[in-house]
C-alpha cells in the first residue's frame, strides 16, 4: 500500500497531546508551528487513526460553529 500524508489544522491543547501521543509529527510545510499536523498512512490501522483524528477536528467545529447549512437550503 502507498503511503500517504494526511494533515489538519487542530487547536494547540488537543495538537499537543496527540503529539506527544505519537499520533501526529509536524506539518512539513510548517515544521516547528504548532496547529498544522501530519500523518503517515502506511497500512489499514492508520487509515482508521485518521478519519478520527478527522472526526476529532469536525466534532469541535461543529460544536463551535454548529453543523453545516444543508445544501440547497
Amino acid at each position: 500500500m502507498p503511503v500517504c500524508p494526511s494533515s489538519a489544522e487542530l487547536r494547540k491543547q488537543v495538537w499537543l497531546g496527540l503529539k506527544e501521543e505519537g499520533r501526529i509529527v509536524d506539518h512539513p510545510v510548517f515544521p516547528g508551528r504548532v496547529g498544522p499536523a501530519a500523518r503517515r498512512i502506511e497500512d489499514a490501522a492508520d487509515v482508521e487513526d485518521v478519519v478520527e483524528l478527522l472526526r476529532l477536528n469536525y466534532d469541535r467545529v461543529v460544536a463551535r460553529h454548529g453543523p453545516p447549512a444543508e445544501v440547497g437550503a
